[in-house]
């Protein structure tokens, strides 16, 4: 999730997009995939990806990560859903789905209750992914170094282990006197039962450019044990290449970050990235899309090693609001994925409900009907 005043800058369209009918972000708003959204399976491209990835070309999850299928999709499934009315978590955002150590369903947002926003992660548990229990702290800035900061704001859950989870935490720190944060960078700790964290001593990543502006990070494990960064980068437009979602790679042992590309594999509109395995090998992204006009939920098939966009964005499920501090309305954002053992699948959400006086913010679910 981006603060109101970085979230208008992403909601702003692309310069050079013309008004074809269809939105500045490459939307297909028909409800299905467009003629461009079929993964290329074909096998390995020249992205940059390290020698000893999958010699199929498709990223897939561990295969002693038991938990891998509760994050896959069919690739044929989980390109429709509805908004469950029934269900809503008051007070939190950025929901991120993982399965702990212990086997349950763990929900973790950022609290948003009170006067101190984004200083912590809480969590609630469940044994199913669909029925939760009460709000408890997770992790806070206590749990890493003093050189982090003292905001939490975003999270993704990296599964290192049998029991092992690694959590790669935006830190921030906010500007005294006011909210707007600085300083912005991934840090990484370890914990096997979630009641302490290991931290290293130095950020994960800070960005490709000086200052960059990083949030919402989000990570899918690799057959070979290291990883793949989704995250949403240079909010601020610092390089020519301008904001948008970017993918690095994470070298599971020395925990280095190579960026793959400079450029972004979707523009600045999109936002809050969400990787998900498909079955078989290959991976989906579930992303928020903005356009200045509407925003909400969508979808962007990647290349079969899931570095690369394969296909335009197609809308899920839109917001009610425009996404903006001058329009009043509710705003969908950061979805998070998961499947049941049962085989239904869930995107949970930010729903930002935009006010006069500023913003309230909870976490919703929708059900996928397909």
């Amino acid at each position: 999730m981006l603060l109101p005043l970085l979230f208008l800058a992403c909601a702003r369209p692309a310069p050079g997009l013309e008004d074809t009918g269809v939105d500045d972000a490459g939307l297909d708003d028909t409800g299905g995939p467009d003629d461009s959204g079929t993964p290329d399976d074909t096998g390995p491209d020249d992205t940059g990806l390290p020698d000893d990835t999958d010699p199929s070309g498709s990223v897939a999850p561990p295969a002693w990560w038991t938990d891998g299928a509760r994050f896959s999709a069919p690739p044929d499934r989980g390109l429709a859903f509805t908004v469950d009315t029934t269900w809503v978590l008051e007070g939190f955002s950025v929901p991120l789905v993982f399965r702990a150590p212990d086997g349950r369903y763990a929900l973790s947002a950022t609290d948003m209750r009170g006067g101190d926003q984004f200083v912590s992660r809480s969590a609630v548990y469940g044994e199913d992914g669909v029925t939760w229990g009460e709000p408890e702290v997770l992790v806070g800035p206590e749990d890493y170094p003093t050189a982090c900061g003292d905001r939490l704001e975003d999270g993704a859950m990296w599964p290192i282990g049998v029991g092992a989870l690694r959590f790669v935490a935006a830190c921030s720190t906010a500007d005294e006197g006011g909210s707007r944060p600085s300083g912005r960078s991934f840090w990484a700790a370890d914990t096997t039962d979630l009641d302490g964290f290991d931290a290293a001593d130095a950020p994960l990543w800070t960005g490709h450019v000086e200052g960059e502006t990083l949030s919402v990070p989000s990570i899918l494990a690799e057959a070979d044990g290291d990883a793949l960064l989704y995250y949403n980068g240079d909010m601020l437009g610092l390089t020519p290449e301008g904001a948008g979602i970017r993918v690095a790679h994470v070298d599971g042992e020395t925990l280095a970050v190579t960026l793959l590309d400079a450029a972004p594999i979707l523009p600045a509109v999109n936002v809050d990235p969400q990787p998900v395995y498909l079955d078989g090998g290959g991976a989906r992204l579930y992303h928020t899309s903005l356009d200045g006009t509407v925003g909400g939920i969508a979808y962007t098939p990647l290349s079969a090693d899931g570095a690369t966009a394969a296909g335009a964005p197609v809308f899920l499920f839109q917001s009610s609001g425009k996404c903006d501090k001058n329009s009043l309305g509710e705003c969908y954002m950061d979805p998070t994925f998961v499947r049941t053992e049962d085989g239904a699948m869930y995107l949970y959400f930010t729903a930002l409900t935009m006010e006069k006086d500023g913003f309230s913010s909870s976490i919703k679910r929708a059900r996928a009907t397909d």
